[in-house]
């Protein structure tokens, strides 16, 4: 009989919380919203410390050289559902970079560069860097609950060509519309 009561008790205090916190927050049964991204910027980093930081100057050592892409995201639209349940519904399927300038001899300009650079992340528990295949992080552009994003590409095949490149970033969206993002002419030494 004790058990019989003790479930009956458990029971009643979930469909109550089930209840009580369905207010707080609405359930969403459809929890899309087109999201926009803007303020586009592409800027050289020097990778030889600690942590990477912007480069400022008009050149660099190609031992130590990468990139940063910042951006920011909003939702357009009306939704009550909280940031966090809500589906991009534009999201990116392809990320490329690229130089304006011959990289290498399997690498002339326009040539994709996405295995020369990878990406570094900061793990969520030992807070140590992580370096990842730029093929294996495109969700980092598909979140919807970060407003503002900054993401390192750190050059680990330097070119086999001294002097002025110009990068490009394209990213490709579901709706097969695009965006190219160019940093300034940087001299790699």
């Amino acid at each position: 009989m004790p058990i019989k009561v003790t479930f009956l008790h458990a029971f009643t205090w979930t469909i109550l919380a089930l209840i009580t916190f369905s207010h707080c927050h609405p359930l969403c049964d459809n929890p899309s919203l087109p999201l926009e991204r803007s303020n586009w910027k592409l800027l050289e980093l020097n990778n030889s410390g600690v942590e990477p930081e912007i480069e400022y100057g008009n050149s660099g050592l190609k031992e130590s050289f990468g990139l940063r892409l910042q951006f920011e995201m909003s939702g357009n639209g009306d939704s009550e559902c909280p940031k966090i349940y809500n589906e991009n519904l534009n999201p990116v399927i392809e990320f490329s970079i690229y130089a304006a300038q011959d990289f290498d001899q399997t690498h002339p300009a326009g040539a994709l560069l996405n295995d020369y650079f990878v990406v570094r992340r900061i793990n969520t528990l030992s807070k140590l860097p992580e370096y990842k295949a730029i093929s294996t992080t495109i969700d980092i552009f598909n979140k919807f609950y970060v407003s503002y994003v900054e993401v390192d590409y750190i050059l680990v095949h330097p070119p086999e060509y001294l002097g002025a490149y110009q990068f490009n970033v394209k990213l490709r969206f579901s709706n097969s519309e695009s965006t190219t993002v160019s940093s300034r002419l940087f001299t790699l030494k």
